[in-house]
């Protein structure tokens, strides 16, 4: 089901400028729509542009949500490793710290 216009402009309005200039790539490489710019921004009328252009763009900012999932469940798991290997010292772990550790290997 196509995405509410209303909807795919607030989700590029939101973005970050890096992912606001692939938009503006996607809609200049593939429509003739009149874009508008002044030191404010750059202003595009969506109610002209070509379904086309709009899956497009709905792709991109699909790619774009799925990355962020990707990238907050690899920072969460790596928190947890970073808590549980380095974050979790008990004493016990502490004594072999200090600097009459003595390291005993066999043969």
């Amino acid at each position: 089901m196509p995405m509410d216009l209303n909807i795919m402009k607030t989700k590029v309005e939101s973005m970050t400028k890096v992912h606001q200039i692939e938009v503006l790539k996607i809609i200049t490489s593939n429509s003739n729509l009149t874009i508008n710019e002044n030191k404010s921004g750059v202003y595009i009328n969506l109610s002209y542009m070509e379904q086309t252009v709009i899956e497009e763009i709905e792709k991109y900012l699909s790619f774009v949500e799925e990355q962020e999932q990707l990238l907050n469940t690899a920072e969460t798991t790596k928190q947890d490793f970073k808590n549980t290997f380095f974050n979790n010292n008990t004493d016990d772990d502490a004594t072999c710290l200090n600097d009459d550790a003595i390291l005993t290997v066999y043969r």
